[in-house]
């Protein structure tokens, strides 16, 4: 562990206390303080950059990712932001071919998002295309017209778990030199792949592999502008494979004057010092095709990264938590990692807030224990179903002799993303019907006398859970959970698919048949406790 190294603290100038000290303030960051401001939670937010990234990153928002935005109040602003993102009618399917002017289409829009996200579970919010670039400005923004604000150019140099046990203490470092102190009760690691603070916890990393395993792949991320989107009108795609003398994979960014392609190099033969403007701009060039006259500007100097697969060994330590990058990496291959990203840290701030309402009793903290038990099985899983995409093909679901086993072996994106459990077995479920450690289920309601439309997910907004008591319970009754009676009286909703006029039998049917159908056969005097993030914690007859 990287241990204070300042002796004195008067010596550090400035000292200063919070709740939650978050470390990264990108997209899971800036999510992980979003959370926390719904829960009242005072934080501080820091981020060792001062500028934002320029490297166009996960360009997929999930619908469960959306879900939570949507919990949050900012799900409008992230839909919006995505009809823009793109050039009209330029998003959509997958192309291969020694150039990009020379691809051809292997896969549709329609067939690449069915075959990526598998069967979509009903949901009230739908899949978002916006690259990272364009959604973390938007998160950082909302956070800040709520009263917070990410602090840039903050690095964090030593950190430590408090010898008293009651907190945690931080050495930051600005810009200018200055180094300062920050106590936080908790700390959460949001600080990507190469984590400060995974690395100064001395965290290992297990290495997911498949079998047979998979070689690892070098890539430089090429990020650059060329106004291709005439050239390019009648050949949209997401992802295009180049199998030419150049080898690597185009990535849309906007589909019209940003691109981005991923070199495949040899690091043997290749370091980055070979990187220059003028030799991306040749293998840029290249992949692109000779057919075309082009001027190419480099937006950014190469990024580079592997195909390997990481999650870290431990996703808690003391009173510091690990989540996104800094805790499982993993290659974007179904675009997998940030939308893991932001589901641990929706599984985690909801019970940080608890954990501090309850003065951090042995309570809270077994509660806290749960972070890494329900998120860690998640991570691998994600990994190992990232690298049985790892092949272009099979990334699409299209069956070949040599990637026949990794398609055997895939799971739909969207069950990975959504349908998992958060209990034993840790595994995913084929339907969600209220089996405990699921996602309650979407359907869409209608609520009290004022005939609020809303989703059955937005009884829950982060802050709080509820108890949803079958259509025999609507009286006022009992149930023991967790050996303490616990006393609940119902909050009343018409199911939507209802009609107007019905007789009370009708209705009263009509509630059963959409009860056991949600609930999975629970009985009509049954309930449903549902956790603060949405998740089933136990039912109840």
């Amino acid at each position: 562990m990287h241990t204070l190294t300042v002796s004195a603290p008067a010596a550090l100038g400035l000292r200063r206390t919070t709740s939650v000290l978050i470390v990264g303030g990108g997209l899971v960051g800036t999510t992980a303080a979003l959370l926390l401001q719904q829960q009242a939670v005072p934080f501080i937010l820091l981020e060792k950059s001062r500028l934002p990234s320029l490297y166009p990153r996960a360009g997929g928002v999930s619908p469960r990712t959306m879900e939570i935005f949507r919990s949050i109040g900012i799900e409008d602003e992230v839909r919006l932001a995505a009809q823009t993102a793109f050039k009209p009618g330029s998003f959509g399917g997958a192309r291969r071919g020694a150039s990009l002017l020379e691809s051809r289409s292997i896969v549709n829009q329609a067939d690449a998002i069915k075959n990526r996200m598998g069967q979509m579970d009903p949901s009230p919010c739908g899949f978002a295309g916006l690259p990272q670039t364009l959604l973390d400005p938007l998160l950082q923004e909302a956070l800040h017209k709520r009263g917070g604000h990410v602090e840039t150019g903050m690095e964090v140099v030593a950190l430590r778990n408090a010898d008293d046990g009651d907190g945690v203490e931080v050495v930051v470092r600005d810009g200018d030199g200055a180094e300062s102190l920050v106590a936080a009760s908790f700390l959460i690691g949001a600080d990507g792949g190469r984590s400060f603070v995974r690395r100064a916890l001395a965290v290992s990393s297990t290495t997911v592999d498949t079998t047979p395993p998979k070689p690892v792949t070098h890539y430089a991320n090429l990020f650059f502008r060329a106004d291709l989107a005439d050239s390019m009108a009648e050949r949209p795609f997401t992802q295009c494979a180049i199998e030419g003398a150049v080898k690597g994979l185009f990535l849309t960014v906007n589909n019209a004057n940003q691109w981005s392609f991923h070199y495949e190099y040899n690091p043997t033969l290749e370091s980055p010092l070979d990187f220059s403007d003028a030799k991306c701009v040749e293998i840029v060039r290249a992949a692109i095709g000779c057919g075309l006259t082009v001027e190419i500007e480099m937006l950014a100097p190469p990024s580079l990264w592997t195909t390997a697969a990481k999650v870290a060994d431990r996703f808690r330590s003391g009173r510091i938590f690990l989540a996104g990058d800094a805790a499982h990496r993993y290659p974007p291959f179904g675009g997998m990692g940030g939308n893991t990203g932001v589901a641990d840290v929706h599984n985690l701030c909801w019970k940080l807030a608890a954990a501090l309402r309850n003065n951090q009793s042995s309570a809270s903290s077994d509660l806290l224990d749960t972070y890494e038990k329900e998120r860690r099985p998640v991570a691998l899983r994600c990994a190992y179903q990232s690298l049985l995409r790892s092949d272009f093909s099979a990334r699409f679901g299209i069956r070949t002799p040599a990637n026949s086993r990794d398609v055997d072996a895939q799971i739909d994106i969207n069950a990975a993303l959504t349908r998992y459990r958060y209990a034993e077995p840790a595994d995913v479920v084929d339907t969600l019907q209220c089996q405990v450690g699921t996602r309650f289920p979407h359907a869409w309601i209608t609520l009290g006398k004022a005939g609020e439309r809303a989703s059955t997910l937005d009884l829950v907004d982060g802050t709080a859970g509820c108890v949803l008591i079958g259509p025999g319970g609507m009286t006022s009754r009992a149930w023991a959970v967790d050996g303490q009676k616990v006393y609940v009286t119902g909050l009343g909703f018409w199911v939507e698919e209802e009609e107007d006029g019905v007789d009370r039998k009708t209705r009263e049917e009509m509630h059963s048949r959409w009860w056991a159908k949600v609930t999975g056969g629970l009985s009509d005097s049954g309930a449903v406790v549902v956790r603060p993030d949405g998740h089933v914690e136990a039912r109840l007859e």
